[in-house]
């Protein structure tokens, strides 16, 4: 039976039955880039929808019933079957059709008052009522850069946590990651939240040029589901406590070959004391940070929050950072971690209380 946790009391009070677990607490903005449009480059190919397959009756007479083997043929097979969400089924079909060349795409597979919040502000958000996620879209949609989905994390309802790679398949140094929190309404996009890389245009940075990051190969697509783990939600606390308190305290929670990938700086962190010294890198001397939401499924638990205080390398001033953890557990211990910080932030307002936009 879930659960939901308090987290200021340490306590947990008995829900109604549901598959995933949610924390809700206070909820601060993000911060994120405009997206940056780009002419649309000619598609490199040509991705036909589906066609359903219709049932023969008994009669002879055609019934317009797909089959469901017909409805599942353009599916990679991890997401075929009763147990995968539609919603991950729509948003692949989306994505690949960009990927394709049509950035229409994403709109289509949206109700039209849907809107995707990339790094950024609300007012920074594109929508399907206006035609901006057209814009938002086409970038995505160049010849040369490759959408995989890497895992899906099925909570049982919404959101559904989409990591992502964006690929340059011109330079394989070139790639943005990120993490898409969509929430779904009778099986169309209502919102999608994006943490990490930008929209817009793969290009290089500076910063890329000792780049460690090892996420693996894009495919095939990992998809999650389970019950959730009580002790890995009370495990995923301490983690930010620690962050608020003593690093040190991050130790005990974490696995003997704890494996950091910090995908905003490109860098992925083995062991305990790297793993220590990447979330020193995130929160600087006087950098906090502050839980939104959290959700677990099976041995992952997801936290969306914003770091508070770190101050800008533009101008010196405390800015303020969205960021979503995704913790992997083994035998009750943090085994890996994707850490995802948006690369802009905007000045930090403390005292301000702002909903994160749900659709």
């Amino acid at each position: 039976m879930p659960f939901v946790a308090s987290l200021a009391t340490g306590r947990f009070l008995r829900l109604a039955t549901l598959s995933g677990v949610l924390v809700a607490l206070a909820a601060c903005p993000t911060a994120s880039p405009t997206p940056q449009p780009q002419p649309k480059a000619q598609p490199k190919k040509t991705a036909p929808a589906p066609t359903p397959t219709p049932t023969p009756a008994a009669d002879g007479s055609a019934d317009a019933t797909p089959t469901p083997a017909a409805a599942d043929d353009s599916l990679p097979s991890e997401l075929r079957g009763d147990e995968v969400p539609e919603g991950a089924r729509v948003l692949w079909r989306a994505l690949e059709e960009i990927d394709h060349g049509n950035p229409d795409a994403m709109g289509a597979a949206m109700l039209t008052s849907a809107r995707w919040f990339p790094p950024g502000s609300a007012a920074e958000s594109i929508g399907n009522d206006d035609g901006t996620i057209v814009r938002g879209m086409k970038p995505w949609a160049a010849r040369d850069l490759a959408l995989d989905i890497r895992r899906v994390i099925d909570l049982g309802g919404n959101p559904l946590v989409v990591q992502l790679s964006v690929d340059k398949t011109t330079d394989p140094n070139l790639r943005f990651d990120l993490v898409l929190l969509v929430d779904f309404k009778e099986d169309e996009i209502a919102s999608v939240r994006q943490y990490g890389d930008p929209l817009g245009p793969v290009r290089s940075r500076a910063e890329d040029t000792e780049r460690t990051l090892d996420l693996g190969p894009p495919s095939p697509i990992e998809m999650v589901h389970g019950e959730p783990n009580l002790d890995h939600v009370k495990a995923a606390k301490a983690h930010l406590e620690a962050q608020n308190g003593s690093l040190d305290d991050l130790a005990p929670l974490l696995g003997d070959d704890a494996v950091l990938h910090d995908v905003t700086v490109r860098r992925t962190r083995n062991g305990k004391k790297d793993y220590q010294q990447g979330y020193q890198l995130t929160l600087g001397d006087k950098g906090s940070v502050q839980a939104v939401r959290m959700h677990a499924a099976g041995d992952f638990v997801m936290v969306e929050g914003a770091v508070h205080g770190r101050v800008s390398a533009d101008d010196g001033s405390p800015r303020e950072y969205g960021y979503v953890d995704i913790h992997r557990f083994e035998d009750g211990l943090i085994a890996e971690t994707w850490h995802y910080v948006n690369l802009r932030g905007r000045p930090s307002r403390p005292g301000t209380r702002v909903a994160v936009p749900a659709g």
